[in-house]
């Protein structure tokens, strides 16, 4: 209902008018708001916004206030305000004004700038440099194919370091699901990723797919009736390929494991 608001307003105005609005800022971010932020860039113009977070409210769910003009002014750069540090943080009111009238999270962006980015955000406060990845930069698609790897739902049943079993009941060099049967070992590698490491991967977990992961597919089959919604791409499992897990660090470091593993994200070479 928000939304619609906006856009009635919008609507309603002359082609030099403005609307002003105080509002909850799901559609700023959300994809299901992702068609209405193309429409607001294509056709209007933000020309300041005021991003206060939670508080205005009380325990809200954050709070953001605009001015947009009816008319798209191309290349306009607008006036936007952050005024929490932390997402989710709860202020009061006196709180959140003393940050705007202090200057508090000033940035200035062009709203042209946030459809370079998959979904358009309004991400005021990236740089012309972030946006620009997405235009200059090449596309990981290009170089390989990302897959969601296995979710076990019980990390603490499933997973053990490998110090913690006996290495006789464990299988490193199995190259596909056959030979871990074959082999009728209980742990495998598990590329699970972990803290930061400059030259080498996180080698260090072992998951429980005894029997083909018998106990990890009833598991699946108990909560969501199929095994296929979180042990997912099966047949890449034990396979070469690239430490995707890594992507979760704020560097990607192009590693390829040594040791064939389940993965919980994977990046297959083409």
């Amino acid at each position: 209902m928000s939304t619609v608001c906006m856009e009635r307003c919008l609507d309603m105005c002359t082609t030099s008018g403005f609307m002003s609005m105080i509002n909850i800022p799901v559609w700023m971010f959300l994809s299901t708001y992702e068609r209405l932020r193309y429409k607001l860039l294509d056709n209007n113009t933000i020309t300041n916004l005021v991003h206060p977070g939670r508080g205005i409210f009380g325990s809200d769910f954050g709070t953001t206030t605009f001015v947009i003009s009816k008319y798209h002014y191309h290349g306009y750069i607008a006036r936007y305000s952050r005024l929490f540090d932390k997402q989710g943080d709860v202020e009061s009111i006196e709180t959140r004004e003393r940050a705007f009238l202090s200057g508090k999270g000033v940035h200035f962006a062009d709203q042209d700038n946030f459809r370079k980015i998959p979904g358009a955000p309004i991400a005021y406060w990236v740089g012309d440099s972030f946006s620009d990845i997405f235009v200059k930069g090449i596309r990981l698609e290009q170089y390989a194919n990302a897959r969601q790897g296995m979710k076990t739902l019980n990390n603490e049943r499933f997973l053990r370091l490998w110090f913690e079993v006996d290495y006789t009941n464990c299988c490193f060099n199995a190259s596909s699901n056959t030979e871990t049967l074959a082999s009728r070992k209980k742990w495998f590698p598990l590329n699970h990723g972990g803290d930061f490491r400059k030259y080498y991967g996180n080698n260090s977990y072992l998951v429980n797919w005894g029997d083909d992961g018998k106990e990890i597919k009833e598991l699946a089959i108990q909560k969501y009736g199929c095994v296929t919604r979180t042990v997912t791409n099966i047949p890449y499992y034990f396979k070469q390929q690239k430490n995707g897990i890594l992507l979760i660090t704020t560097r990607l470091i192009d590693f390829t494991s040594p040791i064939l593993a389940i993965c919980s994200v994977i990046v297959v070479n083409r």
